[in-house]
């Protein structure tokens, strides 16, 4: 595949349908906190953790809430996941629009963050809200795609908008895996998956926070001006994020990816005691 602006999008948007399991440590926490945190992932809503020396298992069931329906009816559902869906790719197999995330379940489990689940499905760092202008943050409604990608689902799926701007593309090795760098601002249409734990802070994330809250946003504080992001090339996971000026320049968050796709057994998602060892580290089996 060849790295441009567009596949390095496409790539942002496709981790659901490109792993089905991963194991990985996390070596620096983001807005929660600092210190190694090894998780083992099996979509679609099974995580172990390993924190501190303590084990915890997080079991997130099927998403039950469909806001919209083809009969006008309201009430709890279940909605399609990923492995329900199939994506509308490019010519690379990368995903080229996505489906509504209001209508389809593609979250993994959390950690402590939303920045976590925003990690492991950085769509992101690729598309922004329909609803806002990415120059200004005016409020704007981009027209459904025609004809529609997704026509099985319950609700349009709009022209998507640049959430960030993209440059410094380069392409290399990372810890053994092939690896996709980018040079990436937020625009005003940024839309992290939770603005008060976004992957790219930022003053777009606070004033979306200030607005969530229904307080005024107050400038005085110092943002970087652009994030170097690096996202894993097999599985679309945001492996790498540091922040350029600022503050506190340097790295946000680091993530080791260990295994993908491999088999993990029901056996290892049951939380038998609180507390482990610090070493040795599981390793999946």
């Amino acid at each position: 595949m060849e790295l441009t602006e567009q596949s390095f999008r496409a790539l942002a948007r496709s981790s659901p349908w490109r792993w089905r399991s991963v194991h990985l440590v996390r070596e620096v926490g983001g807005p929660v906190g600092e210190g190694d945190v090894e998780a083992v992932i099996r979509r679609p809503h099974l995580m172990r953790v390993v924190a501190d020396g303590e084990v915890h298992v997080v079991r997130d069931g099927p998403t039950r809430v469909a806001p919209y329906t083809r009969d006008g009816r309201s009430g709890p559902v279940d909605v399609p996941t990923a492995a329900d869906v199939k994506p509308v790719l490019d010519a690379d197999g990368l995903v080229r629009v996505r489906p509504d995330s209001a209508v389809v379940g593609l979250d993994d489990p959390m950690w402590q963050s939303y920045d976590w689940v925003a990690m492991l499905d950085p769509v992101e760092l690729a598309d922004g809200s329909p609803w806002r202008d990415p120059a200004t943050g005016a409020d704007v409604e981009t027209p459904p795609l025609a004809p529609e990608p997704y026509p099985e689902l319950d609700r349009p799926t709009r022209v998507p908008v640049p959430g960030t701007l993209v440059s410094d593309l380069r392409a290399g090795d990372r810890h053994g895996r092939a690896t996709w760098w980018a040079r990436v601002v937020p625009t005003w249409a940024y839309e992290p998956r939770c603005s008060c734990c976004p992957l790219l802070p930022s003053e777009v994330a606070d004033r979306l926070e200030h607005d969530e809250e229904g307080s005024p946003f107050v400038p005085g504080r110092e943002y970087p001006s652009a994030h170097d992001v690096a996202l894993d090339a097999a599985t679309g996971i945001c492996v790498e994020i540091h922040a350029v000026g600022g503050p506190r320049p340097g790295i946000v968050h680091d993530v080791r990816i260990h295994a993908v796709d491999e088999a993990y057994g029901d056996e290892l998602f049951i939380e038998r005691s609180r507390w482990l060892p610090r070493a040795p580290r599981f390793r999946g089996r």
